[in-house]
């Protein structure tokens, strides 16, 4: 991978990262709402913890996630990859 392909790859990151903050904080505006506004920081919440499970899947290289893959599979998968690193960085698996 050349650096301006890393370069590029580190910026998509970082401004997933940034959204997935966004919706975070969205989420704790909305739930500072009086009721019902505040319900909706439930879906917020979602999203972002979406978003960073999807992002996190990515960084870890585990290429056989379904589209539609529920949360609990999520961290399945992540341990799985986890253990595997355990000689290493968590990070070690993305670098290769």
């Amino acid at each position: 991978m050349t650096t301006s392909a890393i370069t590029v790859k580190t910026e998509t990151t970082v401004r997933r990262l940034v959204f997935i903050r966004l919706l975070h904080e969205q989420g704790i505006r909305q739930s500072e709402q009086p009721r019902p506004l505040s319900a909706t920081a439930i879906l917020s919440f979602h999203d972002a913890v979406e978003h960073f499970l999807c992002l996190s899947v990515e960084h870890l290289k585990i290429m056989d996630m379904p589209i539609f893959t529920p949360f609990e599979h999520y961290w399945k998968k992540v341990k799985v990859k986890e253990n595997r690193c355990r000689a290493g960085t968590p990070w070690a698996a993305s670098t290769s």
